[in-house]
């Protein structure tokens, strides 16, 4: 799970990066609109944008107008942070549904904190952590190791059934439903319920950070001291 933050004070960017990293959640940091709309295509895996009102170029309303847009990015919690805190600005947010709009300066880091952990749990977690899923499971860590890499093959799979017919087979759903309800990828199952407008970009979307997670929980399994 990552965070995005844009700001383009680089003293306020560097105060909220701080806040936010106290999460426990990597973070990521623009400057401008402009580089956000980038670093969203690099990083499938972000859960929450914190993003200024007041930017130069595009603002922070617009940055969250064209996300919107996207079925993929269409249900990604947003908080802003302004300077200021005009009617007609804060309308927007919410007709964007944002969940929530903090004021600048920062003289409370402690609230800000609050307010970013509880916009993180707008999400259900992406991957259930490997040693509760093991105990949950009654299973050995070489056993969840095989699970996981089974489910990462059949996240491929069904990701290549997206791109090549947009939806997925009947068959393929089953499994990827059973597999992520089993090894406890609730986003991905959320993903999977969401409308029909929005599924197939969501859906490729959840895969795509998934299966990172994965690579990472293969990672330290392989690194970890053979008994």
């Amino acid at each position: 799970m990552s965070i995005l933050i844009v700001e383009d004070t680089e003293v306020t960017l560097l105060l909220l990066r701080n806040i936010a990293e106290r999460t426990g959640e990597k973070v990521i940091c623009a400057g401008t609109g402009e580089e956000a709309l980038r670093l969203v295509d690099e990083h499938p895996e972000i859960r929450l944008l914190v993003s200024d009102v007041m930017m130069p170029g595009m603002d922070g309303l617009e940055l969250v107008r064209r996300l919107r847009d996207r079925p993929e990015w269409s249900d990604l919690p947003v908080l802003f942070i302004s300077g200021v805190s005009r009617k007609e600005a804060v309308l927007e947010a919410a007709r964007l549904h944002s969940v929530g709009w903090m004021l600048k300066p920062i003289d409370r880091p402690s609230e800000v904190l609050a307010r970013i952990q509880g916009a993180l749990a707008h999400y259900p977690p992406r991957l259930e952590n490997p040693a509760q899923a093991q105990r949950r499971l009654g299973i050995s860590q070489p056993s969840y190791v095989e699970a996981v890499q089974a489910f990462r093959g059949c996240m491929s799979e069904a990701r290549e059934n997206l791109e090549l017919q947009g939806e997925l087979d009947d068959s393929l759903e089953r499994s990827l439903r059973e597999s992520a309800a089993t090894l406890g990828a609730r986003a991905l199952l959320s993903a999977l319920d969401g409308n029909a407008e929005s599924r197939g970009p969501r859906v490729k979307r959840e895969i795509a950070a998934l299966q990172a997670a994965l690579d990472r929980v293969l990672t330290d399994a392989d690194a970890a001291p053979k008994a």
